[in-house]
């Protein structure tokens, strides 16, 4: 009797983990659908696989250095006479076992010979990041801007040319918009919201907030 019951339950999780694992997969198909019909009112192709190559550009930034089975998908594509744009999902995988985690994100990718810039990461800064920093932990701050340096970590080995870069319409720029992420390195910019895939809806919206910080740094 027992082993019947052991069996039977046996038999109803894996019909549980099929049937979640049947619906991930239906969402996900129907969420690259509605990124694909974006694409042309944005003047930007499609490709459901993603870009191994722009991967690869990106990896030197510290973002696409974190976890494991790094996965970039729905990416969204085009080019001016000034800058390649991306926009595209990102997820890597954390921890293992019970603690496994997958962050979930959509990032905006800004490439131009525009950005004359240093490598830096800027995110919104935690309690943690408080903490932190009270044991000499790196967080770039303005004295004559606290209220950016109370909002953000940020962060790089080029602190002077950092320094000069973060100019006061930058800072005051940034103190306005809490809560995003923005890594650079000569050349390249990403921008995103942590831990959050935006909807399709909103990848207009996205691209014209990375468009934003663009025009700002390269008008500084």
């Amino acid at each position: 009797m027992e082993t019947v019951i052991i069996i039977i339950l046996i038999a109803v999780f894996a019909s549980l983990v099929a049937l979640v694992s049947y619906y991930n997969r239906k969402r996900e198909q129907k969420r690259s659908a509605d990124i694909s019909a974006l694409a042309a009112g944005l003047g930007l192709s499609f490709s459901a696989a993603g870009d191994f190559p722009l991967l690869d550009r990106l990896s030197a930034l510290p973002l696409f250095k974190l976890g494991r089975s790094r996965v970039l998908s729905n990416l969204l594509a085009g080019e001016t006479e000034e800058v390649r744009i991306s926009i595209f999902d990102y997820c890597y995988t954390t921890g293992s076992g019970k603690q496994t985690h997958t962050t979930k994100l959509t990032i905006a990718a800004l490439e131009s010979p525009q950005l004359k810039i240093p490598a830096f990461t800027l995110r919104p800064e935690s309690l943690f990041d408080k903490i932190g920093g009270l044991f000499g932990l790196q967080d770039i701050d303005f004295a004559e801007h606290p209220e950016f340096s109370s909002s953000f970590v940020l962060k790089g080995a080029e602190e002077e040319l950092i320094r000069k870069l973060f100019t006061r319409q930058l800072l005051d720029f940034f103190a306005n918009r809490t809560g995003c992420c923005v890594e650079a390195f000569p050349g390249t910019m990403i921008y995103y919201l942590p831990g959050q895939r935006r909807k399709p809806e909103e990848f207009a919206k996205l691209l014209e907030e990375a468009y934003q910080v663009y025009g700002v740094i390269v008008d500084r």
